[in-house]
């Protein structure tokens, strides 16, 4: 009893509630009432704020800006101030770099490798022809390409998506030399060494035929299975001849790249063998032939490219015609079984409106049902060249897209065709539908009014 008692009695006796520390002494502090009050000399004693500058930005948000510049004004970011510079040597903003080596750029490569660091770049852009459009003679552009790429070598930079090296044969008549010395075999080892490429353009490089093969067989034994993107028109040397046995050892190098998404090549490198290599990996979306030949080749069969089109679902099919001799050439680079999707024509002055007008009807009756874009250059303004343009759009129903360029758009025979078609097309009379209309390089603005914009704002009127 007397011990629930007192045990009742502790519960109940409230416990001492603890003591607060006392304020300490701020120059803000309460009045009497509970009222702020502030004293004269703490007001005189309060520190301004201090003001923020552009040197102030912090290092998350330079790399941000650093991320978002070309080469050249990352230089000149660095060169600012000390706080932008630190941010200039990290891995992360040098991911993607470009180059060129034309005998005046060369030296930002040299300081690139010198005071940055290379194992972070994963996108690289190499671009070696010539500003000026003048042939490269100096022997030190080659050499500073050669120790470029030596470094990335050194560094152990295994890791590169994308490779763009192209133009080479600017450097053709050191290149030939420098491979004899089997000092371009670094080209070889940084290709041998990559195991995530995935984009590979060495277009341009105009190389003998065992060179070419030899560096593409370099890289696709070593990641040929990664390789998504391939573009190698231009690779190998216009005297190179294509026969059989060019074609068999281009395919059976082709054979390293199953994976293929996207293959850019020449007229001159297609063949039966090519085309079903490609239809039994089943990977290719799209297929771009480059062709500015003036001689007949051997073209694949309709079979070879009816089997590419059945085993790659939704394949495009892309060609590029410039300065085709004759009207031969072009009937034999366009063979009717191409499932041709887009077409980039530039006609040649000297042809002719009979020779223009066949080739014209020939593509509009054979790629009727395939044809989506055309780009239609012309190197003269006459009634009848735009009566070839009118065939294609009359008969092609599947057109979406249309990029008319020609050197005198502003003479009144142009004028007149040109409205003249375009009347046509969008008042129905061609059963395609069109999307897009490009005159010259502007885009012209489509909506209810779209045959007015054409007439009114790009044509214009008389």
């Amino acid at each position: 009893m007397g011990v629930s008692s007192t045990k009742r009695n502790i519960e109940e006796e409230p416990e001492n509630p603890k003591e607060e520390p006392p304020l300490k002494k701020s120059k803000l502090s309460s009045g009497a009432e509970g009222e702020p009050c502030c004293s004269t000399e703490s007001l005189d004693q309060k520190t301004p704020d201090k003001v923020l500058g552009w040197a102030d930005l912090p290092y998350v948000a330079l790399l941000q800006i650093y991320s978002f510049l070309p080469n050249k004004y990352r230089y000149n970011m660095a060169l600012t101030c000390q706080a932008w510079s630190k941010p200039f040597a990290r891995p992360e903003i040098w991911r993607s770099v470009s180059f060129r080596f034309d005998s005046h750029e060369d030296y930002r490569a040299k300081l690139f490798c010198e005071y940055l660091s290379l194992s972070g770049v994963r996108y690289l852009d190499i671009n070696c022809a010539n500003s000026t459009n003048s042939p490269i003679n100096e022997f030190c552009s080659l050499l500073h390409l050669n120790k470029f790429l030596q470094c990335f070598i050194t560094c152990g930079n295994t890791k590169l998506i994308a490779l763009n090296l192209t133009h080479l044969s600017s450097m053709s008549n050191w290149f030939k030399w420098l491979w004899n010395e089997d000092r371009m075999v670094v080209l070889y080892e940084l290709l041998a060494c990559q195991t995530d490429l995935k984009y590979l353009n060495l277009s341009g490089a105009e190389l003998k035929q065992e060179q070419g093969l030899a560096l593409l067989g370099a890289a696709g034994q070593r990641c040929g299975t990664t390789i998504q993107c391939l573009k190698i028109d231009h690779f190998f040397a216009k005297d190179v001849q294509r026969d059989n046995q060019f074609s068999t050892d281009f395919t059976v190098t082709m054979e390293y790249f199953p994976k293929l998404v996207h293959l850019t090549v020449g007229i001159q490198y297609l063949s039966n063998e090519l085309l079903n290599s490609l239809a039994n990996f089943g990977s290719l979306k799209c297929l771009c032939v480059h062709s500015n030949t003036t001689r007949e080749l051997i073209q694949p069969s309709t079979e070879s490219w009816d089997y590419l089109r059945l085993s790659c679902q939704n394949l495009q099919v892309h060609y590029m015609l410039k300065n085709i001799g004759s009207r031969s050439i072009f009937l034999n680079i366009l063979t009717p079984g191409i499932p041709l999707t887009s077409l980039e024509w530039e006609l040649e002055k000297y042809w002719g409106q009979n020779s223009g007008l066949y080739c014209c009807r020939y593509i509009a009756d054979n790629y009727k049902n395939t044809l989506k874009h055309l780009d239609f250059t012309l190197n003269e303004t006459s009634q009848w060249s735009l009566e070839m343009y009118s065939e294609i759009v009359d008969k092609c129903t599947k057109l979406k897209a249309l990029n008319v360029k020609s050197i005198d758009s502003t003479s009144k025979t142009f004028k007149s065709a040109m409205r003249k078609c375009v009347r046509k097309t969008v008042n129905g009379q061609a059963k395609n539908e069109i999307g897009q209309f490009t005159l010259n390089g502007v885009n012209v603005p489509q909506g209810q009014s779209w045959i007015n914009n054409i007439l009114e704002w790009v044509l214009g009127t008389y």
